[in-house]
């Protein structure tokens, strides 16, 4: 593994625990929560008819739970990216590299 592909690996790994606090952070995730039920119910209480009205509850439910696994996939590529780090430590401490 070249250095500039270890590098990416750290910051990696630095981008999800970035995340991961992000989405431990207890007003983030009310926030993030609430964002996700009102739209819900937004979307359920509103008349069939008004399609226009339901697609905007759609679209902002969407948007809400994509933001939230904008960070948790974040957190799974740093995961990722942490045991390739330690293999590669590992590989080196066995002279295997």
């Amino acid at each position: 593994m070249t250095e500039e592909e270890i590098g990416r690996l750290h910051e990696d790994v630095s981008r999800a625990a970035r995340a991961r606090a992000i989405l431990d952070d207890d007003m983030v995730k009310e926030a993030i929560d609430l964002l996700i039920r009102e739209a819900q119910e937004g979307w359920e209480k509103t008349n069939a008819a008004a399609v226009d009205q339901r697609e905007q509850f759609w679209r902002w439910l969407k948007v809400a739970r994509r933001f939230r696994d904008v960070f948790q996939v974040a957190v799974e590529h740093g995961e990722v990216a942490r045991q390739m780090l330690d293999l590669e430590e590992s590989e080196r401490k066995a002279g295997m590299i």
